[in-house]
């Protein structure tokens, strides 16, 4: 039979398991939107989201961030300003 102690550390730790995937996936989710409403050339919800902390380097499932995704000037002026770099290395 477990101790009361051992217990509460499985439980603990499964616990804390189960808290960072679910912090994982709702980043994830928050991301996702973002790099759709820079794709979508919604300045105002850009701004939202890179106020509320969206990562503006974060990555689409095929590698591309925002700053690659937006056809808009001011938004790309905008994620420039906010430290967003290509994630491509195409040149020119």
């Amino acid at each position: 039979m477990l101790s009361e102690q051992v217990v509460r550390k499985v439980i603990m730790a499964a616990s804390m398991v189960v808290l960072a995937l679910w912090a994982t996936v709702a980043v994830a989710g928050v991301n996702e939107d973002f790099l759709e409403a820079a794709k979508g050339g919604d300045l105002p919800a850009v701004k939202g989201f890179l106020a509320n902390g969206a990562d503006v380097n974060a990555k689409s499932n095929i590698g591309l961030n925002a700053v690659d995704m937006t056809s808009d000037n001011e938004i790309m002026k905008l994620l420039i300003r906010a430290g967003g770099k290509s994630s491509t290395s195409v040149h020119y």
